[in-house]
């Protein structure tokens, strides 16, 4: 027997008695609909009090969450779910992106798979994922700004010298934080980044790429300040709670000297 979700939406007063009437005649109407159609109902959703032009309905948003991909939704008819272009273009594309199937008792050809205006909702789906995709990375942002200002790197991969760990923190790899205080301690011996990349050559150093290190890796590095413990985002600057590699009278006397060089 065919698994089917009941819905359906009265506008009018929640505790008026008219109200409580119709839902109970709409409740009694989907019941009997599925016992004529050899249909198993699930369960009945209904939003009393609320108007199908307004996207967000509790029990509407319940049932969404409770459907399986595939499953029927049984709907005295589709004004229940919706009475406007925008409250259709919105809830038709959370419905298709389910795969849930429309049972309209009062439309039985009604499908969802078929709908004629669906075609001139192209250009609403496409708003609507750009702004689900622009939300998404607000909220990304917004996740990765609260991480940084806890002290936490916020995001990308470990700078030479650390690695991630299993609990989201950044621990200090050995071998790379001997490398990383080679080319701090370096610069200053060799007096350029050239001359440093050349000496760093003769030891077969390495980037994390496995590559030979150029000018602007090398000048990234010895301009991070999260090697003295420093986490920046943007316009966050916060004492990082990861371990530095870097004492801060090295990391100084580099920026001065890559300074004089500049001049």
């Amino acid at each position: 027997m065919k698994q089917v979700y009941g819905y359906f939406c009265v506008e009018s007063k929640e505790h008026s008695l008219k109200t409580q009437k119709k839902s109970k005649a709409l409740q009694n109407a989907i019941e009997k609909y599925c016992r004529m159609h050899g249909l198993e109902l699930v369960c009945i959703f209904s939003d009393i009090g609320i108007s199908t032009q307004q996207i967000n309905r509790p029990k509407l948003a319940a049932l969404l969450a409770s459907l399986n991909e595939g499953q029927t939704i049984v709907v005295p008819d589709t004004k229940h779910l919706w009475d406007d272009d925008i409250s259709k273009a919105i809830l038709s594309r959370a419905l298709r992106h389910a795969h849930a199937k429309i049972m309209s008792m009062e439309e039985p050809e009604y499908s969802l798979q078929k709908d004629h205006d669906l075609v001139r909702y192209k250009s609403i789906y496409r708003t609507l994922e750009q702004y689900d995709h622009f939300m998404a990375n607000i909220k990304l942002s917004k996740g990765r700004r609260e991480k940084a200002y806890t002290g936490n790197k916020a995001s990308g991969a470990a700078p030479l010298g650390y690695e991630w760990a299993e609990d989201g923190s950044m621990q200090v790899d050995e071998e790379q934080a001997a490398l990383v205080r080679e080319i701090f301690e370096g610069y200053l011996t060799c007096g350029s980044l050239g001359k440093l990349i050349k000496h760093l050559d003769k030891k077969d150093e390495v980037s994390k790429r496995g590559n030979s290190f150029s000018k602007q890796e090398l000048a990234n590095i010895l301009h991070n300040t999260f090697y003295i413990g420093i986490v920046t985002h943007g316009d966050i600057c916060v004492p990082g709670k990861h371990q530095p590699i870097i004492d801060e009278p090295l990391y100084d006397s580099v920026q001065i000297k890559m300074q004089a060089n500049r001049k």
